[in-house]
Order: C-alpha cells, then sequence, then structure tokens
C-alpha cells in the first residue's frame, strides 16, 4: 500500500510541477510548479515511512504564510474550552 501510495503521489507531483515550471517561465503564476514539488516532496515521505511529517511541515508552512503575508490571512480557531472546577460549597451540600 505504500509503494501504490508513493507512486499515485509522484505521478500527481510530477504531471503538476512540470507544466507548473513551464507556466511560471511564461510569467504565470508558480502555484502548480510549488504544488507539484511538494506532493513529490509528499510521496518521498510516504516513501520513507514518516507520512506525520507532511503534517508537522503543513503546519509550518501554514504558520509561516499567516506571520508573513502582506494581505489579510482569515484564520479560524477552535472554540476553547473552560474547565472550571465546580463550587467547593456547592460540591459538599450535594453530599
Amino acid at each position: 500500500m505504500r509503494i501504490l501510495s508513493f507512486f499515485i503521489l509522484a505521478i500527481t507531483g510530477l504531471a503538476l510541477a512540470a507544466p507548473g515550471f513551464y507556466l511560471a517561465t511564461l510569467g504565470g503564476s508558480p502555484y502548480y510548479a510549488i504544488a507539484g514539488v511538494l506532493i513529490l516532496l509528499s510521496a518521498w515521505l510516504v516513501l520513507r515511512r514518516k507520512p506525520g511529517a507532511v503534517l508537522h511541515d503543513a503546519r509550518e508552512i501554514a504558520e509561516r504564510v499567516v506571520r508573513t503575508a502582506p494581505c489579510p490571512v482569515l484564520t479560524v480557531h477552535h472554540p476553547e474550552r473552560e474547565f472550571v472546577a465546580p463550587d467547593a460549597l456547592v460540591a459538599v451540600s450535594r453530599v
């Protein structure tokens, strides 16, 4: 399964990176070239049995984009939970 995942990711990465570099040389956006290279990196990490590294790298890249972007970036935070201990008197009165 790992080898199959590697080949699927590698083919997808090459299919995006090669035309992406061509488009970038014509003056277009480098998005597809960058996306293809990142998918190739994911394929390499899957082959080396370190798929968790992909998530770690994605978190670092996302944090860097949010911190250094020249334009506003919308971020959504998970609602924080309040861990409030019950009042000691209320807990005693129920006993």
